[in-house]
């Protein structure tokens, strides 16, 4: 992909995107629920509250494969296969509820099932202010990226990217992940569709 990152202003309607951001705060609200009145138990189908995840320590909610969310990473494949120049297959939907103060620690998406990557801000509470995003380019110039709802974000995973404390009451961000078709394991293996899932 060149350049490695690229902004794309509406990918989705600010009405879907708002949609999504009411579906995921239920989500959240209805998780807490069922933990403190224990009629489940804490599973990754429900998300999670990842106190101590290293990216970002403070935040309290997080969801892996939620099937609308992967829904909307089908929704979008052809859209970042066009951004992106790449063959591409989708693997994993994962979207992260900030709170005030929450940051997201410098990192890089080096993972080898997850080479593109396209975030998605869905919507926020509690201030006016864009909370930029920095995306570090592999030559090392850097890029202040700032997303409004609907806005997405289309970058290779190998630039390290950012964000400062947050200042939003909540503020939800939901990241579609790809990889190119062909890909391999570090063990020589083909790369399966969805993570190795057998269904969204």
């Amino acid at each position: 992909m060149n350049p490695p990152y690229k902004l794309v202003e509406k990918a989705i309607t600010e009405v879907h995107a708002k949609f999504l951001y009411e579906y995921f705060n239920i989500r959240n609200e209805a998780t807490k629920y069922l933990l403190k009145n224990k009629l489940v138990e804490r599973h990754p189908i429900h998300g999670d509250f990842d106190e101590g995840d290293w990216l970002s320590p403070k935040s309290p909610y997080v969801i892996y494969g939620d099937p609308m969310f992967d829904l909307e990473m089908m929704e979008q494949l052809e859209t970042v296969k066009s951004e992106s120049g790449e063959d591409l297959m989708p693997m994993v939907s994962y979207a992260r509820l900030y709170t005030k103060d929450d940051e997201l620690i410098r990192h890089t998406d080096r993972i080898w099932n997850r080479k593109i990557t396209a975030t998605v801000h869905l919507g926020s509470e509690g201030s006016n202010n864009s909370w930029p995003l920095y995306v570090q380019s592999l030559e090392g110039e850097t890029a202040e990226v700032h997303l409004k709802v609907g806005d997405m974000l289309v970058y290779v995973g190998e630039c390290q990217h950012w964000r400062e404390p947050c200042e939003h009451d909540n503020y939800s961000q939901l990241m579609l992940h790809y990889t190119q078709k062909g890909s391999v394991t570090p063990e020589n293996e083909p790369v399966e569709i969805l993570d190795g899932r057998s269904y969204l």
